[in-house]
């Protein structure tokens, strides 16, 4: 079974990303990022690829993380930040903690493509 289907799949994952983009444009440290954006076709892009991401898809034709983040100069702390907001919004939606963190495991795995860099050494 995926971790989109542990969760409870689509309405579980369009919860998260109501919950986690109220907080990311409620918050100082991440507003700024979505000035200008269509929020609800943010909302749109991070549905699919979190479907895609968390196996519920079997393929993703979005725009890839370098090039979709190039532009925004983000940092280690961003990141961070963000993943802050990821984890407290599925706990917000009671996901089991042992889910939490291979949904975080997932999201690291990011981390080199949205920061425009190199790969980490393992």
């Amino acid at each position: 079974m995926s971790l989109y289907d542990e969760i409870g799949g689509k309405i579980a994952v369009d919860a998260a990303v109501n919950i986690l983009y109220t907080r990311l444009l409620n918050d100082k440290k991440t507003s700024h990022f979505f000035a200008g954006m269509e929020v609800a076709k943010q909302r749109m892009k991070m549905r699919l690829f979190l479907t895609y991401a968390l196996g519920g898809a079997a393929e993703y034709n979005g725009k890839d993380l370098r090039s979709s983040h190039a532009h925004l100069n983000l940092t280690d702390k961003d990141f961070d930040n963000v993943g802050g907001h990821i984890k407290a919004t599925l706990e917000e939606l009671s996901v089991p903690g042992h889910l939490v963190d291979k949904i975080l495991t997932v999201v690291e795995t990011t981390r080199d493509d949205v920061l425009n860099r190199a790969a980490s050494a393992a």
